[in-house]
């Protein structure tokens, strides 16, 4: 008959899940809000570089019915030689290139940062992280951020008003504040303090565990 294992040993070998919280809503929000804002302001100055304030006013107050206001030029025009919205091809051309490339930036910016490190930029000011929800020591791979990318951008092609939040509005009503992008692609955003990872818990016996950190071990397989 083989000897018990001392107390330390068993210890260390019951070592608990990593340390798993959900991120707060107000950690979705206000990181995605973070994300977005530079490429706005950066698309909104290239526009207002190329066309000129006058152009953008103008158009701004036709979208809003206001008086003094201008419709957008159709491409058919722009491109017909001859007409009088021809001499703002190039500009048309301009504008057409800057936004394509900040649709790329964006594009690669929230893809390859949550498979490279788990987060962007907004999310670790708020102090939170994308993780794999059957591992959450592990980045999500590129396939599962892809998936997390496409799925809102695929909802918004419905052709009706805001589809393309209808995924967000799901991690305002479940219980670990999983947006269907994050169902989909098999991930969950949770409260982390360390550059990409949640931080683990210390290992402890039974008797030392305490009750909220039995109610974090709970949270997994809830996920």
């Amino acid at each position: 008959m083989t000897a018990p294992a001392p107390p330390r040993a068993r210890r260390l070998a019951r070592r608990r899940p990593p340390r798993v919280v959900p991120a707060d809503r107000w950690q979705r929000g206000v990181g995605w809000l973070i994300d977005v804002a530079p490429f706005v302001v950066v698309g909104a100055g290239a526009v207002l570089w190329i066309q000129g304030p006058d152009f953008v006013l103008g158009v701004a107050r036709g979208l809003l019915g206001l008086p003094g206001g201008t419709d957008l030029p159709s491409p058919s025009a722009v491109l017909r030689p001859g007409s009088a919205e021809h001499d703002l091809l190039g500009k048309f051309v301009a504008t057409t290139l800057v936004l394509a490339l900040l649709a790329v930036a964006w594009v690669a910016y929230r893809v390859v940062a949550t498979a490279r490190y788990g987060r962007t930029l907004g999310k670790w000011l708020v102090g939170s992280a994308v993780v794999r929800v059957d591992d959450p020591t592990r980045r999500p791979s590129m396939r599962q951020s892809w998936t997390r990318f496409v799925v809102p951008q695929a909802s918004g092609w419905l052709p009706l008003p805001g589809t393309g939040l209808l995924p967000y509005l799901a991690l305002c009503v479940h219980p670990r504040r999983r947006g269907v992008h994050d169902k989909v692609a098999g991930t969950i955003v949770v409260k982390a303090d360390r550059p990409h990872l949640p931080r683990p818990a210390e290992p402890a016996d039974d008797a030392g565990a305490s009750p909220a950190a039995d109610e974090e071990r709970a949270l997994l397989p809830g996920f």
